[in-house]
């Protein structure tokens, strides 16, 4: 319902600003990729397999480097690629996991072959708010802000996002990650906390005209008790 999104919009905003602001925590630890990965198979394949009869498989090469960085990071980036191929392939579709390494890097492909994405639309796939197919977004809780979000986790990670897509036939995404030691940005100075409110305020009226239908009254108006848990969180 719009009560759900909104307070995930809310959630997105903060950890954009967490970034944009240099304030987002990094677990950072050596750990297996291949592991990693099988992680988000096992959670997503459930959902992909009774709820939309998809097949899914996973594909690991043996001897896979472990990796440095933010592993709970780095599944939820893959989670979100993973979540999209369910969300925008037509039940009874197919989704393949491969999980491999190349050089002094490590990488995952998620491919489908679900409903693609219009080749207009690809440079713009991770710009904030940017919704492809904004019925569907909606149905499911979109928010516009995932892959966004997924693309600043990997470059604080020296890592890339590669999208490949045919309108009608499917999509192809690459991430890759090099093996060595993650180094997040830090930034100094500035009201942290002040910052992030407006930042969360302004992304919240940006939603008004991008997230809701032009029927709907709407009123920027984030609950108190919501702000006071959010501003503890990222101080």
């Amino acid at each position: 319902n719009e009560a759900d999104r909104m307070t995930h919009i809310v959630q997105d905003l903060l950890t954009l600003s967490k970034i944009d602001y240099g304030k987002m925590e990094m677990n950072i630890s050596r750990f297996s990729f291949a592991k990693a990965i099988s992680n988000v198979y096992e959670a997503a394949r459930l959902n992909a397999e009774q709820n939309h009869h998809h097949t899914m498989l996973f594909h690991c090469e043996d001897d896979i480097p472990d990796v440095m960085g933010d592993r709970e990071r780095i599944e939820q980036v893959v989670m979100n690629i993973v979540s999209n191929a369910i969300k925008y392939t037509p039940d009874g579709g197919k989704i393949e996991i491969y999980a491999g390494s190349s050089g002094k890097s490590v990488f995952v492909r998620v491919t489908d072959n679900g409903i693609g994405i219009p080749e207009k639309d690809l440079p713009r796939l991770f710009e904030r708010f940017y919704r492809v197919d904004k019925a569907r977004s909606r149905e499911s809780g979109g928010t516009g802000l995932g892959l966004s979000i997924a693309r600043e986790i990997l470059s604080q990670h020296k890592g890339e996002i590669k999208i490949d897509s045919v309108y009608g036939e499917g999509t192809d995404v690459r991430i890759t990650l090099v093996t060595g030691r993650a180094h997040p940005k830090h930034t100094e100075g500035g009201d942290f906390r002040q910052a992030t409110y407006r930042a969360v305020r302004q992304g919240l009226k940006q939603a008004q005209s991008v997230l809701l239908e032009p029927y709907y009254e709407f009123h920027i108006a984030v609950p108190q008790n919501m702000v006071g848990r959010a501003m503890t969180d990222v101080e």
